[in-house]
């Protein structure tokens, strides 16, 4: 039990983090936090990245930023708030609640506004600091608020549950038209639509601004952030902003959504049967403000894969070793799990140099094939491995140098949920396809990068000696 327990500081996990700042990513944070105090309700954006690069953290972070009370702060949770980021005076944030929603965990829910409004129930709460001689008065304000949310929730079940999505090419003109729509279709009564709108923006005003405070001179909005949208089903998808847009849209509302959008358009387009550039303009529709994040700063990428090397056990100087950053993607989950592989397998490889161990993990990653090869004859597939790193070869030679020559231009550096089969490309219309090229195209250039370094290395380190494979 004692070696299980040191083993933990060795490894990395994919929990989120609020060390932002070891990317350089809090200045992006305060600015991003300030346009979702400043901007005019209602009001949603995204926060747009690839899978890994740390949207859910950065979500976590603002979320943090704008909560009235200091947490803790353990690792569990995600540490404590950078000091760069500093903390709003609680008078800042006297009108403001935060909701976590993760509708990845109730994607099976036929009406993801369900659970949506059970978080809202669940998460708001009464702010600690009540004005002097007004708590019991503030108090029946914020329950007043709170009760409604089980009505609301039966009425959202009642006229929302029959799970329908539009369909048709008009998407331009459906968009401006699909409220009034769905009123006339579904909501023929007073009682149905309009009051539930109503109701809604009601709750909302009373737990975030119990005091009754004019929202002309108080800053009074529910920020609900919205993880992982994108590694949900089509419909799913679909559903969520559609009815966001159609039922939560109150003037109280700010939703912030974490998301690579190129995933989302495509579950749009396949849900509502639209073509590519149809999902893209009903994206367009829905965001107010599309916001990327930054490319991690060079410096403390470099730093963090030092750090991280060091986690595992490969203590090493960051100038020595700066060719890591050319060998691995700037993208954190990526890294993270290069290392937890790099550091198991350091068991079984000794005491070696850690860039010979970098450099043999790294091609049995990516390059297996080649890996498998040298593992049957390391002496013999060395000189070819060197030949073809030091000289290159055309395409049109026979033989082993052929074979490694072929896979070390094709390495295993996809894109996570990059399109992989004729089958499923098929089914892409030539937008989407054409998306997809620059998906790889942007792929292929840390690729190529990470094969040229490769190489140079691979003839520095080992030369003419075999290596000791893992």
């Amino acid at each position: 039990m004692h070696d299980v327990e040191n083993h933990k500081e060795t490894y990395f996990n994919d929990q989120w983090t609020c060390s932002i700042h070891q990317l350089g990513y809090d200045d992006f944070a305060i600015k991003a936090r300030d346009l979702i105090l400043s901007a005019p309700t209602p009001f949603a954006m995204t926060i747009g990245g690839r899978w890994g690069a740390g949207k859910t953290s950065m979500l976590r972070t603002l979320k943090e930023s704008l909560s009235w009370e200091k947490r803790k702060g353990t690792e569990e949770e995600g540490g404590p708030l950078p000091e760069t980021i500093p903390r709003l005076d609680r008078q800042q944030l006297k009108t403001v609640q935060t909701v976590w929603f993760n509708p990845w965990q109730y994607q099976h829910e036929p009406n993801p506004i369900i659970p949506l409004l059970h978080e809202i129930r669940a998460q708001v709460s009464l702010p600690q600091q009540l004005a002097k001689g007004s708590a019991e008065q503030v108090r029946r304000g914020f329950m007043a608020g709170i009760r409604t949310f089980p009505a609301l929730i039966d009425d959202a079940a009642n006229i929302m549950g029959a799970n329908r999505f539009s369909s048709g090419k008009h998407l331009l003109q459906q968009i401006d038209k699909e409220t009034a729509a769905e009123e006339m279709e579904q909501f023929k009564l007073p009682t149905d639509a309009q009051r539930f709108f109503k109701r809604f923006e009601e709750a909302v005003y009373l737990v975030t601004n119990p005091w009754g405070h004019s929202g002309k001179d108080n800053n009074i909005r529910l920020v609900v952030f919205i993880d992982d949208l994108d590694r949900c089903s089509d419909q799913t998808v679909f559903s969520l902003l559609e009815r966001i847009k159609l039922y939560l849209s109150s003037r109280y509302c700010v939703f912030v959504f974490a998301l690579d959008r190129t995933h989302v358009e495509n579950a749009v387009a396949r849900a509502g049967g639209y073509s590519r550039i149809e999902a893209a303009q009903y994206v367009e529709k829905l965001f107010q403000a599309k916001l990327y994040l930054p490319t991690p700063d060079q410096n403390l990428l470099k730093r963090f894969i030092v750090d991280a090397m060091n986690t595992i056990g490969f203590k090493i100087d960051i100038e020595a070793h700066s060719y890591l950053l050319s060998l691995l993607p700037p993208n954190p989950r990526t890294i993270k799990n290069f290392m937890n592989g790099l550091g198991f397998m350091k068991q079984f490889f000794g005491t070696r140099d850690p860039k010979e161990a970098v450099l043999l993990y790294w091609l049995r990653s990516y390059v297996p094939d080649v890996y498998d090869l040298l593992a049957q004859d390391p002496q013999t597939i060395l000189l070819d491995l060197v030949a073809v790193c030091k000289d290159g070869l055309l395409a049109g030679e026979m033989g082993v140098r052929w074979f490694i020559n072929y896979h070390l231009e094709n390495p295993l550096l996809q894109t996570e949920g990059s399109v992989s089969s004729e089958a499923q490309k098929t089914k892409l219309d030539t937008h989407s396809a054409q998306d997809e090229h620059y998906r790889q195209l942007q792929a292929g250039v840390w690729q190529a990068r990470a094969l040229k370094t490769f190489k140079t290395e691979y003839i520095s380190t080992f030369g003419m000696t075999p290596p000791a494979l893992f």
